[in-house]
């Protein structure tokens, strides 16, 4: 009878042990989750910080962007207006579009192996430049996205002439 006794501890136990083992599993992956998801939203806040900042700084065209950026692969919209073309008059704008690619690393990668995607879309109307980057993962997520407006100064010559 003993033994018996002994015998249905044992596995009382080990239930308890499998039941417990299983809890800090799914904790430690959902803490393995949540730092990548940090990781990736830090990232893009960078990225994105990083080209507001250049277009705060004077960038007029998105396809100006990544010689600041000369490890990555971007691709350029079809539809962006052609150079030359910037927005100089107060009627005039411009829309052009720029896209990185990274993979869950976030280092840079071809487009075909990508699995975030920084996107600037530049538009410049009148003293107005706005820039929308949008970071988002290998679903079509967003994961960060930063609108931002500038007001573009005009020159003397600029108002005089006006």
């Amino acid at each position: 009878m003993g033994s018996r006794l002994f015998f249905i501890e044992f596995l009382i136990v080990i239930f308890f042990f499998l039941i417990i083992s299983t809890v800090c599993l799914r904790l430690f992956a959902a803490a393995h989750l949540t730092t990548r998801k940090a990781s990736a939203l830090s990232h893009a806040q960078q990225m994105a910080s990083s080209i507001a900042e250049l277009v705060e700084g004077g960038v007029t065209r998105a396809d100006e962007l990544p010689q600041y950026f000369p490890d990555t692969v971007y691709e350029t919209s079809p539809d962006s207006v052609p150079s030359g073309t910037a927005a100089t008059s107060a009627d005039s704008e411009s829309t052009t579009s720029v896209a990185f690619y990274y993979n869950r690393e976030f280092t840079p990668c071809s487009k075909g192996s990508a699995f975030y995607t920084v996107t600037a879309v530049l538009t410049i109307s009148g003293s107005q430049k706005q820039v929308s980057i949008v970071t988002k993962d290998a679903d079509g997520t967003v994961i960060y996205e930063l609108p931002v407006s500038f007001h573009v100064p005009t020159t003397k010559k600029e108002t005089i002439g006006s």
